[in-house]
Formats: C-alpha cells, structure tokens, sequence
C-alpha cells in the first residue's frame, strides 16, 4: 500500500504524554498513514515504551551530542529531518508529541492535498483554553512567499508538508528552534502555502516543559534564530516590506544585546 501521509513525532523525555498524540492518529483508522517516531535521547524510557505499546511504528533513536564535551539531546529540527528521511509518504506531517490531531483531520488533508497547488499547507489549531491559535482565523486559501515571511497570517498552525520539496530544504538544525525558517525555504521554493481554516491540531499550552514558553529566555538562541532570518529572508524583505525589515533587525539587535549582557 502507497503511503500518503508520514505523521513525525519528535520527542524527549515525554513518555508521559506521547501515547495521546500517537492515538490520535491511530484512532482514525485512515490506510496509506504512517507513524515516524523519533526521539531525541530521552532518559525516561521513551523509545522503548512505544515499541512496547505499538506494533507497526517506526522508532528512531538519535546519538547524544557531545558538544562541548557535554552530552545533550540534538533539538527538534534535527529530529524531524531524520524522520522526514526515513519517511515512505508523499507528504509530511509535522506533529509535536504533546499534541494531538482532531478527528477527521487527516482525511481532511487526504483530500485537501489531491485538490490544492502547493507543497505546504497549515491547519488551523486550537489551544488548551478552546482558542484558535491565528491572527485571521477565518481564512483559507493562498498565501504568497513574501506575504508569510512579512508575517500576514501569524500564530500556531499545523505543518504538511510534500516529501520531495521538503528534503531539498529541510529545518535548520544549527538552531533548536524557529521551524518557520525551514517553512519559509519551502514556500519561496514553491511560490505559495495553502492555510486552511479547518482545524487539524490541538495545541498544548499548558504543558510546563513547552519550547514556546522558554523562547524569551534564551536570548543567544534567539538572536541565532534572528541572524538566519536576515541572512535567507533579508533581501525579500526589504522588496516586500522595508518596514517588516527593520523589525526583523530590531529582535536581532535586541536578542544580541541581551545575549552579550547576560553571559
């Protein structure tokens, strides 16, 4: 059987809650779907409880990172690159391993992916509290290159993305953070994203090891995060909006400044 959909989870250190995520696709029982599971060096037996618990789903297990002579985990952009290259489907399904998917949703993007002309679409999500994660909730349809990295449409969406495009770009993985940057890189290569206002993703804000909570207390990150955006997004913006650059240059002055204050 093809398969359509390759669903990535990356994770670390949540045993505790990637059984919610992992259900939440296994429960809508859609053929041509499968489960990349990849974890990220996690120390509370993750790996082996899922093998464990499930049958047919692949795991993979990255090496510790020795840098600095400290052994750490590798991040989540570097997990779902390694799982977008052991990945059989068309498309790739980016799924966070403390949330999960709404019910019908992947035959929703079954369906949705034979109809549009893009290599990337988002879906809509809601928050803990029931709240639609986006500035403009109600759209759907197209959103051009320069209007993503502008930031018309802003807020927590779920990524999938085609295969093929996406392994000539991939996350960057000499930051822990901003997968936008690695979205971006599909989009211009493909000259748009699709959003759809159907919502796809229940987003866990309430967790209390959530990334989305610590990225104003890492200013060197964050000023990393920034750098790349300049140097891939800088020139397009300048084009698109000369006002959106000089914000751009701003957060990374801001997170520069910080990041030297604080070592």
């Amino acid at each position: 059987m093809d398969i359509e959909i390759s669903v990535i989870i990356p994770t670390f250190n949540r045993r505790h809650v990637i059984s919610n995520s992992i259900d939440s696709v296994l429960v809508q029982n859609e053929e041509g779907v499968e489960i990349v599971v990849v974890d990220d060096v996690s120390m509370d037996g993750t790996a082996e409880f899922i093998r464990k618990k499930y049958k047919d789903i692949t795991v993979i297990e990255l090496e510790k990172n020795f840098g600095q002579n400290v052994a750490r985990n590798r991040g989540a952009n570097v997990a779902r690159n390694r799982g977008a290259n052991a990945a059989r489907g068309e498309w790739l399904l980016f799924l966070d391993s403390d949330d999960t998917l709404t019910n019908g949703s992947l035959r929703h993007l079954k369906d949705l992916s034979k109809k549009i002309k893009s290599d990337i679409i988002f879906s809509a999500c809601i928050d803990s509290d029931g709240n639609i994660t986006s500035n403009k909730p109600s759209f759907e349809g197209y959103l051009s290159y320069k209007k993503y990295i502008c930031g018309e449409i802003k807020g927590e969406y779920l990524p999938m993305v085609k295969r093929e495009a996406f392994l000539k770009c991939l996350f960057d993985e000499t930051t822990r953070r901003a997968p936008g940057i690695g979205h971006a890189r599909v989009i211009k290569m493909s000259g748009n994203a699709y959003f759809t206002n159907f919502v796809a993703r229940n987003y866990d804000t309430k967790i209390s090891d959530s990334l989305t909570k610590q990225k104003k207390r890492n200013y060197a990150e964050m000023s990393k995060v920034w750098s790349i955006i300049l140097k891939e997004q800088g020139l397009d913006m300048i084009s698109a909006s000369i006002k959106v650059f000089f914000i751009s240059l701003a957060k990374y002055c801001y997170y520069k400044f910080f990041s030297l204050v604080r070592k």
